[in-house]
């Protein structure tokens, strides 16, 4: 789907990894695919889909953010 000709899938697939990714953390082979499928859609030549992967990034990193945050009141 990352390198569908159709941008508009391109665009759903980097939302859809904003709630994929998260299970597929442990598995280092699929993790790595993952991170190649975003360096790829990062250089899209569609603009949207920079958007997107950009949006997904960064959806990303405050769930992680929250996520440490939690277990840091769960330690105490």
């Amino acid at each position: 789907m990352s390198k569908d000709r159709v941008g508009q899938i391109r665009i759903e697939f980097a939302h859809s990894l904003v709630f994929i990714k998260p299970y597929l953390e442990s598995d280092m082979n699929l993790k790595e695919q993952i991170s190649d499928i975003i360096t790829e859609l990062r250089h899209d030549p569609n603009k949207e889909v920079i958007d997107a992967i950009e949006s997904c990034e960064f959806r990303l990193l405050q769930s992680k953010k929250k996520m440490s945050k939690e277990e840091e009141k769960n330690d105490i």
